[in-house]
């Protein structure tokens, strides 16, 4: 597949191409807002480009309409009660300080709990998860390894 673009008054379209064995030239806006186009064998470029440039308008609504389908979703804070996704599944999330060195993440039933060595005496005292994402990393590797 290759990767092509028009203009469409002021928006720009992007596509991919793929040229395989069919009959007609088909358009798919998918749901990542993505646009793929999928042309017979031996059509010009310049053909398909036109359908595009033909149907750009279709396009653009289909994206507008997906648009509304998308998840929001705002910046990670890492705070206790918050909710995040984990191999398919959804988990609260509990933060506590732990006053030894000992930090880490535990996996409960429907928790992460998640322990963190926080020292306040110095000017960078906040807790921004990174530890965390390290953390979730690390299993996720171990688990695609086991399968």
């Amino acid at each position: 597949m290759t990767e092509y673009s028009i203009q469409y008054g002021s928006a720009i379209i992007g596509y991919d191409l793929a040229f395989i064995p069919r009959k007609t030239l088909g358009i798919t806006v998918r749901p990542d807002l993505t646009v793929g186009v999928r042309a017979p064998l031996g059509t010009a470029f310049e053909e398909v480009e036109a359908t595009v440039k033909k149907r750009a308008a279709w396009i653009l609504k289909q994206q507008r309409e997906l648009v509304r389908y998308l998840p929001h979703l705002p910046p990670r804070q890492y705070v206790s009660g918050e909710s995040h996704r984990y191999l398919g599944r959804q988990y609260r999330l509990k933060v506590s300080a732990s006053p030894d060195s000992e930090a880490g993440v535990q996996q409960t039933r429907n928790t992460l709990t998640a322990k963190r060595f926080i020292n306040c005496s110095t000017a960078s005292c906040r807790n921004d998860g990174s530890g965390n994402e390290s953390w979730k990393s690390s299993i996720s590797g171990e688990v695609v390894d086991r399968r």
